[in-house]
């Protein structure tokens, strides 16, 4: 995910989360150090000043995407859509370049996904049906570049975690770690392009009980993910977002904003 730079000041509370681990045949990843952030996961601007969101239609039947500046609440586009709504995410590569992955509402287990991307700021925009490509409900979306596309969903028949490397004609399941059991839900790696690193989330169950997280880090050299780190959220509840905002991780639980002490993963 793309990390827009910004001077912003964050004010932490002092209570800091030491919290436990997660199932999987690896025990020597060590419990990560969260810290409550007191702000809102809404003022951190990673989609350079834009959002996406669901609103009716003037005729009240059919919804609409509205694409608009968060400044100044002007309309960029409204997309029209005929499946519903379910979820709608989007991330964009630059100031002009971007994607949004549309989520209409299930239907007999079935839902449609589309993606839609532009390259003018949603002036203009395209779309592909990509429906039959991608198993389960969609939790998270992430373009890390023109062609490599990520999506994470509630793990159904073909998996957790799935990738495009070109622009979203075909997509593959990805396998964090084949030791994993009760994989409930997986959401779209994160990027620190400083570092140079990328990390996932996997929300697992534990002793039969949900809302067990683990983190992985991407290791280029080998080719594999790394567990990093775990953590018990005491929620059975997916979490809201993932995502990594000016050099910090971040986590939006149900009961507020955390950032992950990186410390530990170094």
């Amino acid at each position: 995910m793309n990390v827009k730079i910004c001077k912003m000041a964050l004010f932490i509370t002092a209570a800091t989360l030491s919290v436990s681990g997660c199932t999987s045949a690896h025990t020597d990843a060590q419990q990560l150090e969260l810290v409550s952030v007191d702000m809102d996961s809404s003022e951190h601007d990673y989609n350079f000043g834009i959002s996406a969101s669901f609103e009716n239609s003037d005729s009240f039947e059919t919804e609409d995407i509205v694409v608009s500046e968060n400044a100044n609440k002007d309309i960029l586009n409204t997309i029209p859509v005929e499946h519903g709504e379910s979820d709608v995410f989007l991330d964009m590569l630059d100031e002009d370049n971007g994607y949004l992955l549309y989520c209409g509402g299930p239907a007999a287990g079935l839902m449609e996904k589309y993606i839609y991307f532009t390259n003018d700021r949603w002036e203009t925009y395209d779309k592909i049906d990509i429906s039959s490509k991608i198993d389960g409900y969609p939790t998270s979306f992430a373009a890390l570049s023109s062609e490599r596309l990520y999506i994470g969903t509630q793990l159904r028949g073909d998996g957790y975690l799935f990738e495009t490397t070109d622009n979203g004609a075909n997509w593959e399941s990805v396998s964090v770690d084949n030791d994993i059991e009760h994989c409930r839900y997986g959401y779209v790696p994160a990027l620190d392009a400083s570092a140079d690193a990328l990390y996932a989330l996997l929300d697992l169950e534990r002793d039969g009980k949900e809302g067990a997280y683990c983190l992985y880090k991407l290791d280029d050299r080998q080719d594999k993910w790394d567990k990093a780190g775990t953590y018990d959220a005491g929620s059975d509840l997916p979490i809201k977002s993932f995502y990594m905002y000016d050099g910090g991780l971040y986590i939006d639980l149900n009961d507020g904003l955390y950032k992950i002490n990186m410390e530990f993963l170094k």
